[in-house]
């Protein structure tokens, strides 16, 4: 990713709304971002009785950008605390999962059955996978669990975080993510499953640079992070879709047809999201790790010379 000044507007003053407001310090934000996210699963809350299978896809995208900080900050977490809390957002998102694949396995298999007049198959392959749909019910049950769950974790991560988060603390965390979405890419030419990390890498990256605005062209890179994002949903999707149909197939004709549909969109998916996202991994990760950890300690000299560390910038 190109490196350059951020823009001049990038701290606005703040200072008539209050001491609270005004506290811009790294800690603040991942504090801000973790309420934040919290929030939003909340919310969604409300309107899981009406429409379970949105706010199962709200919550999890709360859960993925806690675990974004997670990974952003754990470098200045206890050991213990982050292995914890990482591991107990992780099984509140999985927990999710199931019901989720396959709701979007089910409208994939719809879409590629209509355009190959697959429409019997699908039907088949439904009432196959039907006894094991989750019941609206229990959906609710399971997002109220992994909302508290998540409350949980987010009040852990606020009393674990050290009063100051050092600049190179941060940059590290940033480019772990940055360097598993990498390796991810490669691998996903060869492997399915290397999408899945690819594309969990690439969101968690996005949710971290929020954070990090200091780092030069940060707004552009989440940007071509969201558009990358954007090619490689329905690529995830196509994949999941894959299992459903082996899983609830049964090995018939037709279901060995869609199945063929399915993989081809899948791999033309993926074809076309390496080739446009080979740019935005271009970089070596410590290279990353070097700019980015100068950048934020540069930011921070400026807002507090007084807490400074000279070595962040030359770790």
């Amino acid at each position: 990713p190109a490196m350059s000044a951020p823009p001049p507007d990038a701290h606005p003053d703040t200072s008539h709304l209050g001491p609270i407001a005004t506290d811009d310090s790294l800690r603040a934000r991942v504090v801000r971002a973790a309420a934040a996210a919290l929030t939003e699963a909340r919310g969604a809350l409300t309107t899981a009785t009406a429409d379970p299978h949105e706010a199962i896809h709200t919550v999890r995208k709360s859960l993925r950008k806690l675990r974004a900080l997670v990974d952003l900050v754990g470098r200045a977490l206890p050991k213990r605390d982050r292995v914890d809390i990482a591991r107990g957002l992780g099984d509140a998102r999985r927990a999710l999962g199931p019901a989720r694949d396959q709701h979007v396995a089910r409208a994939v298999v719809d879409g590629v059955a209509a355009q190959h007049e697959l429409g019997v198959a699908a039907t088949a392959l439904h009432t196959s996978a039907a006894p094991d749909l989750v019941a609206p019910e229990a959906l609710v049950a399971e997002l109220e669990r992994a909302v508290a769950e998540a409350a949980t974790h987010v009040d852990a991560l606020t009393a674990a975080l050290p009063e100051t988060l050092r600049p190179r603390k941060l940059a590290r965390g940033l480019a772990r993510t940055y360097r598993r979405a990498r390796n991810a890419r490669k691998r996903a030419k060869q492997s399915d499953r290397a999408v899945h990390r690819w594309r969990r890498r690439t969101k968690e990256l996005g949710y971290q640079l929020a954070i990090l605005d200091a780092v030069p062209d940060a707004a552009a890179w989440r940007e071509a992070l969201a558009t990358l994002d954007d090619q490689l949903s329905p690529v995830v999707d196509h994949l999941m879709t894959k299992d459903y149909v082996r899983l609830y197939g049964g090995g018939a004709d037709d279901a060995a047809a869609l199945l063929g549909a399915v993989h081809d969109r899948l791999l033309a998916g993926k074809d076309a999201a390496r080739k446009a996202s080979r740019g935005l991994f271009k970089l070596k990760p410590r290279k990353l790790r070097d700019q980015v950890t100068s950048a934020l300690a540069a930011d921070a000299a400026v807002a507090d010379p007084a807490q400074h560390d000279p070595g962040d910038a030359d770790d």
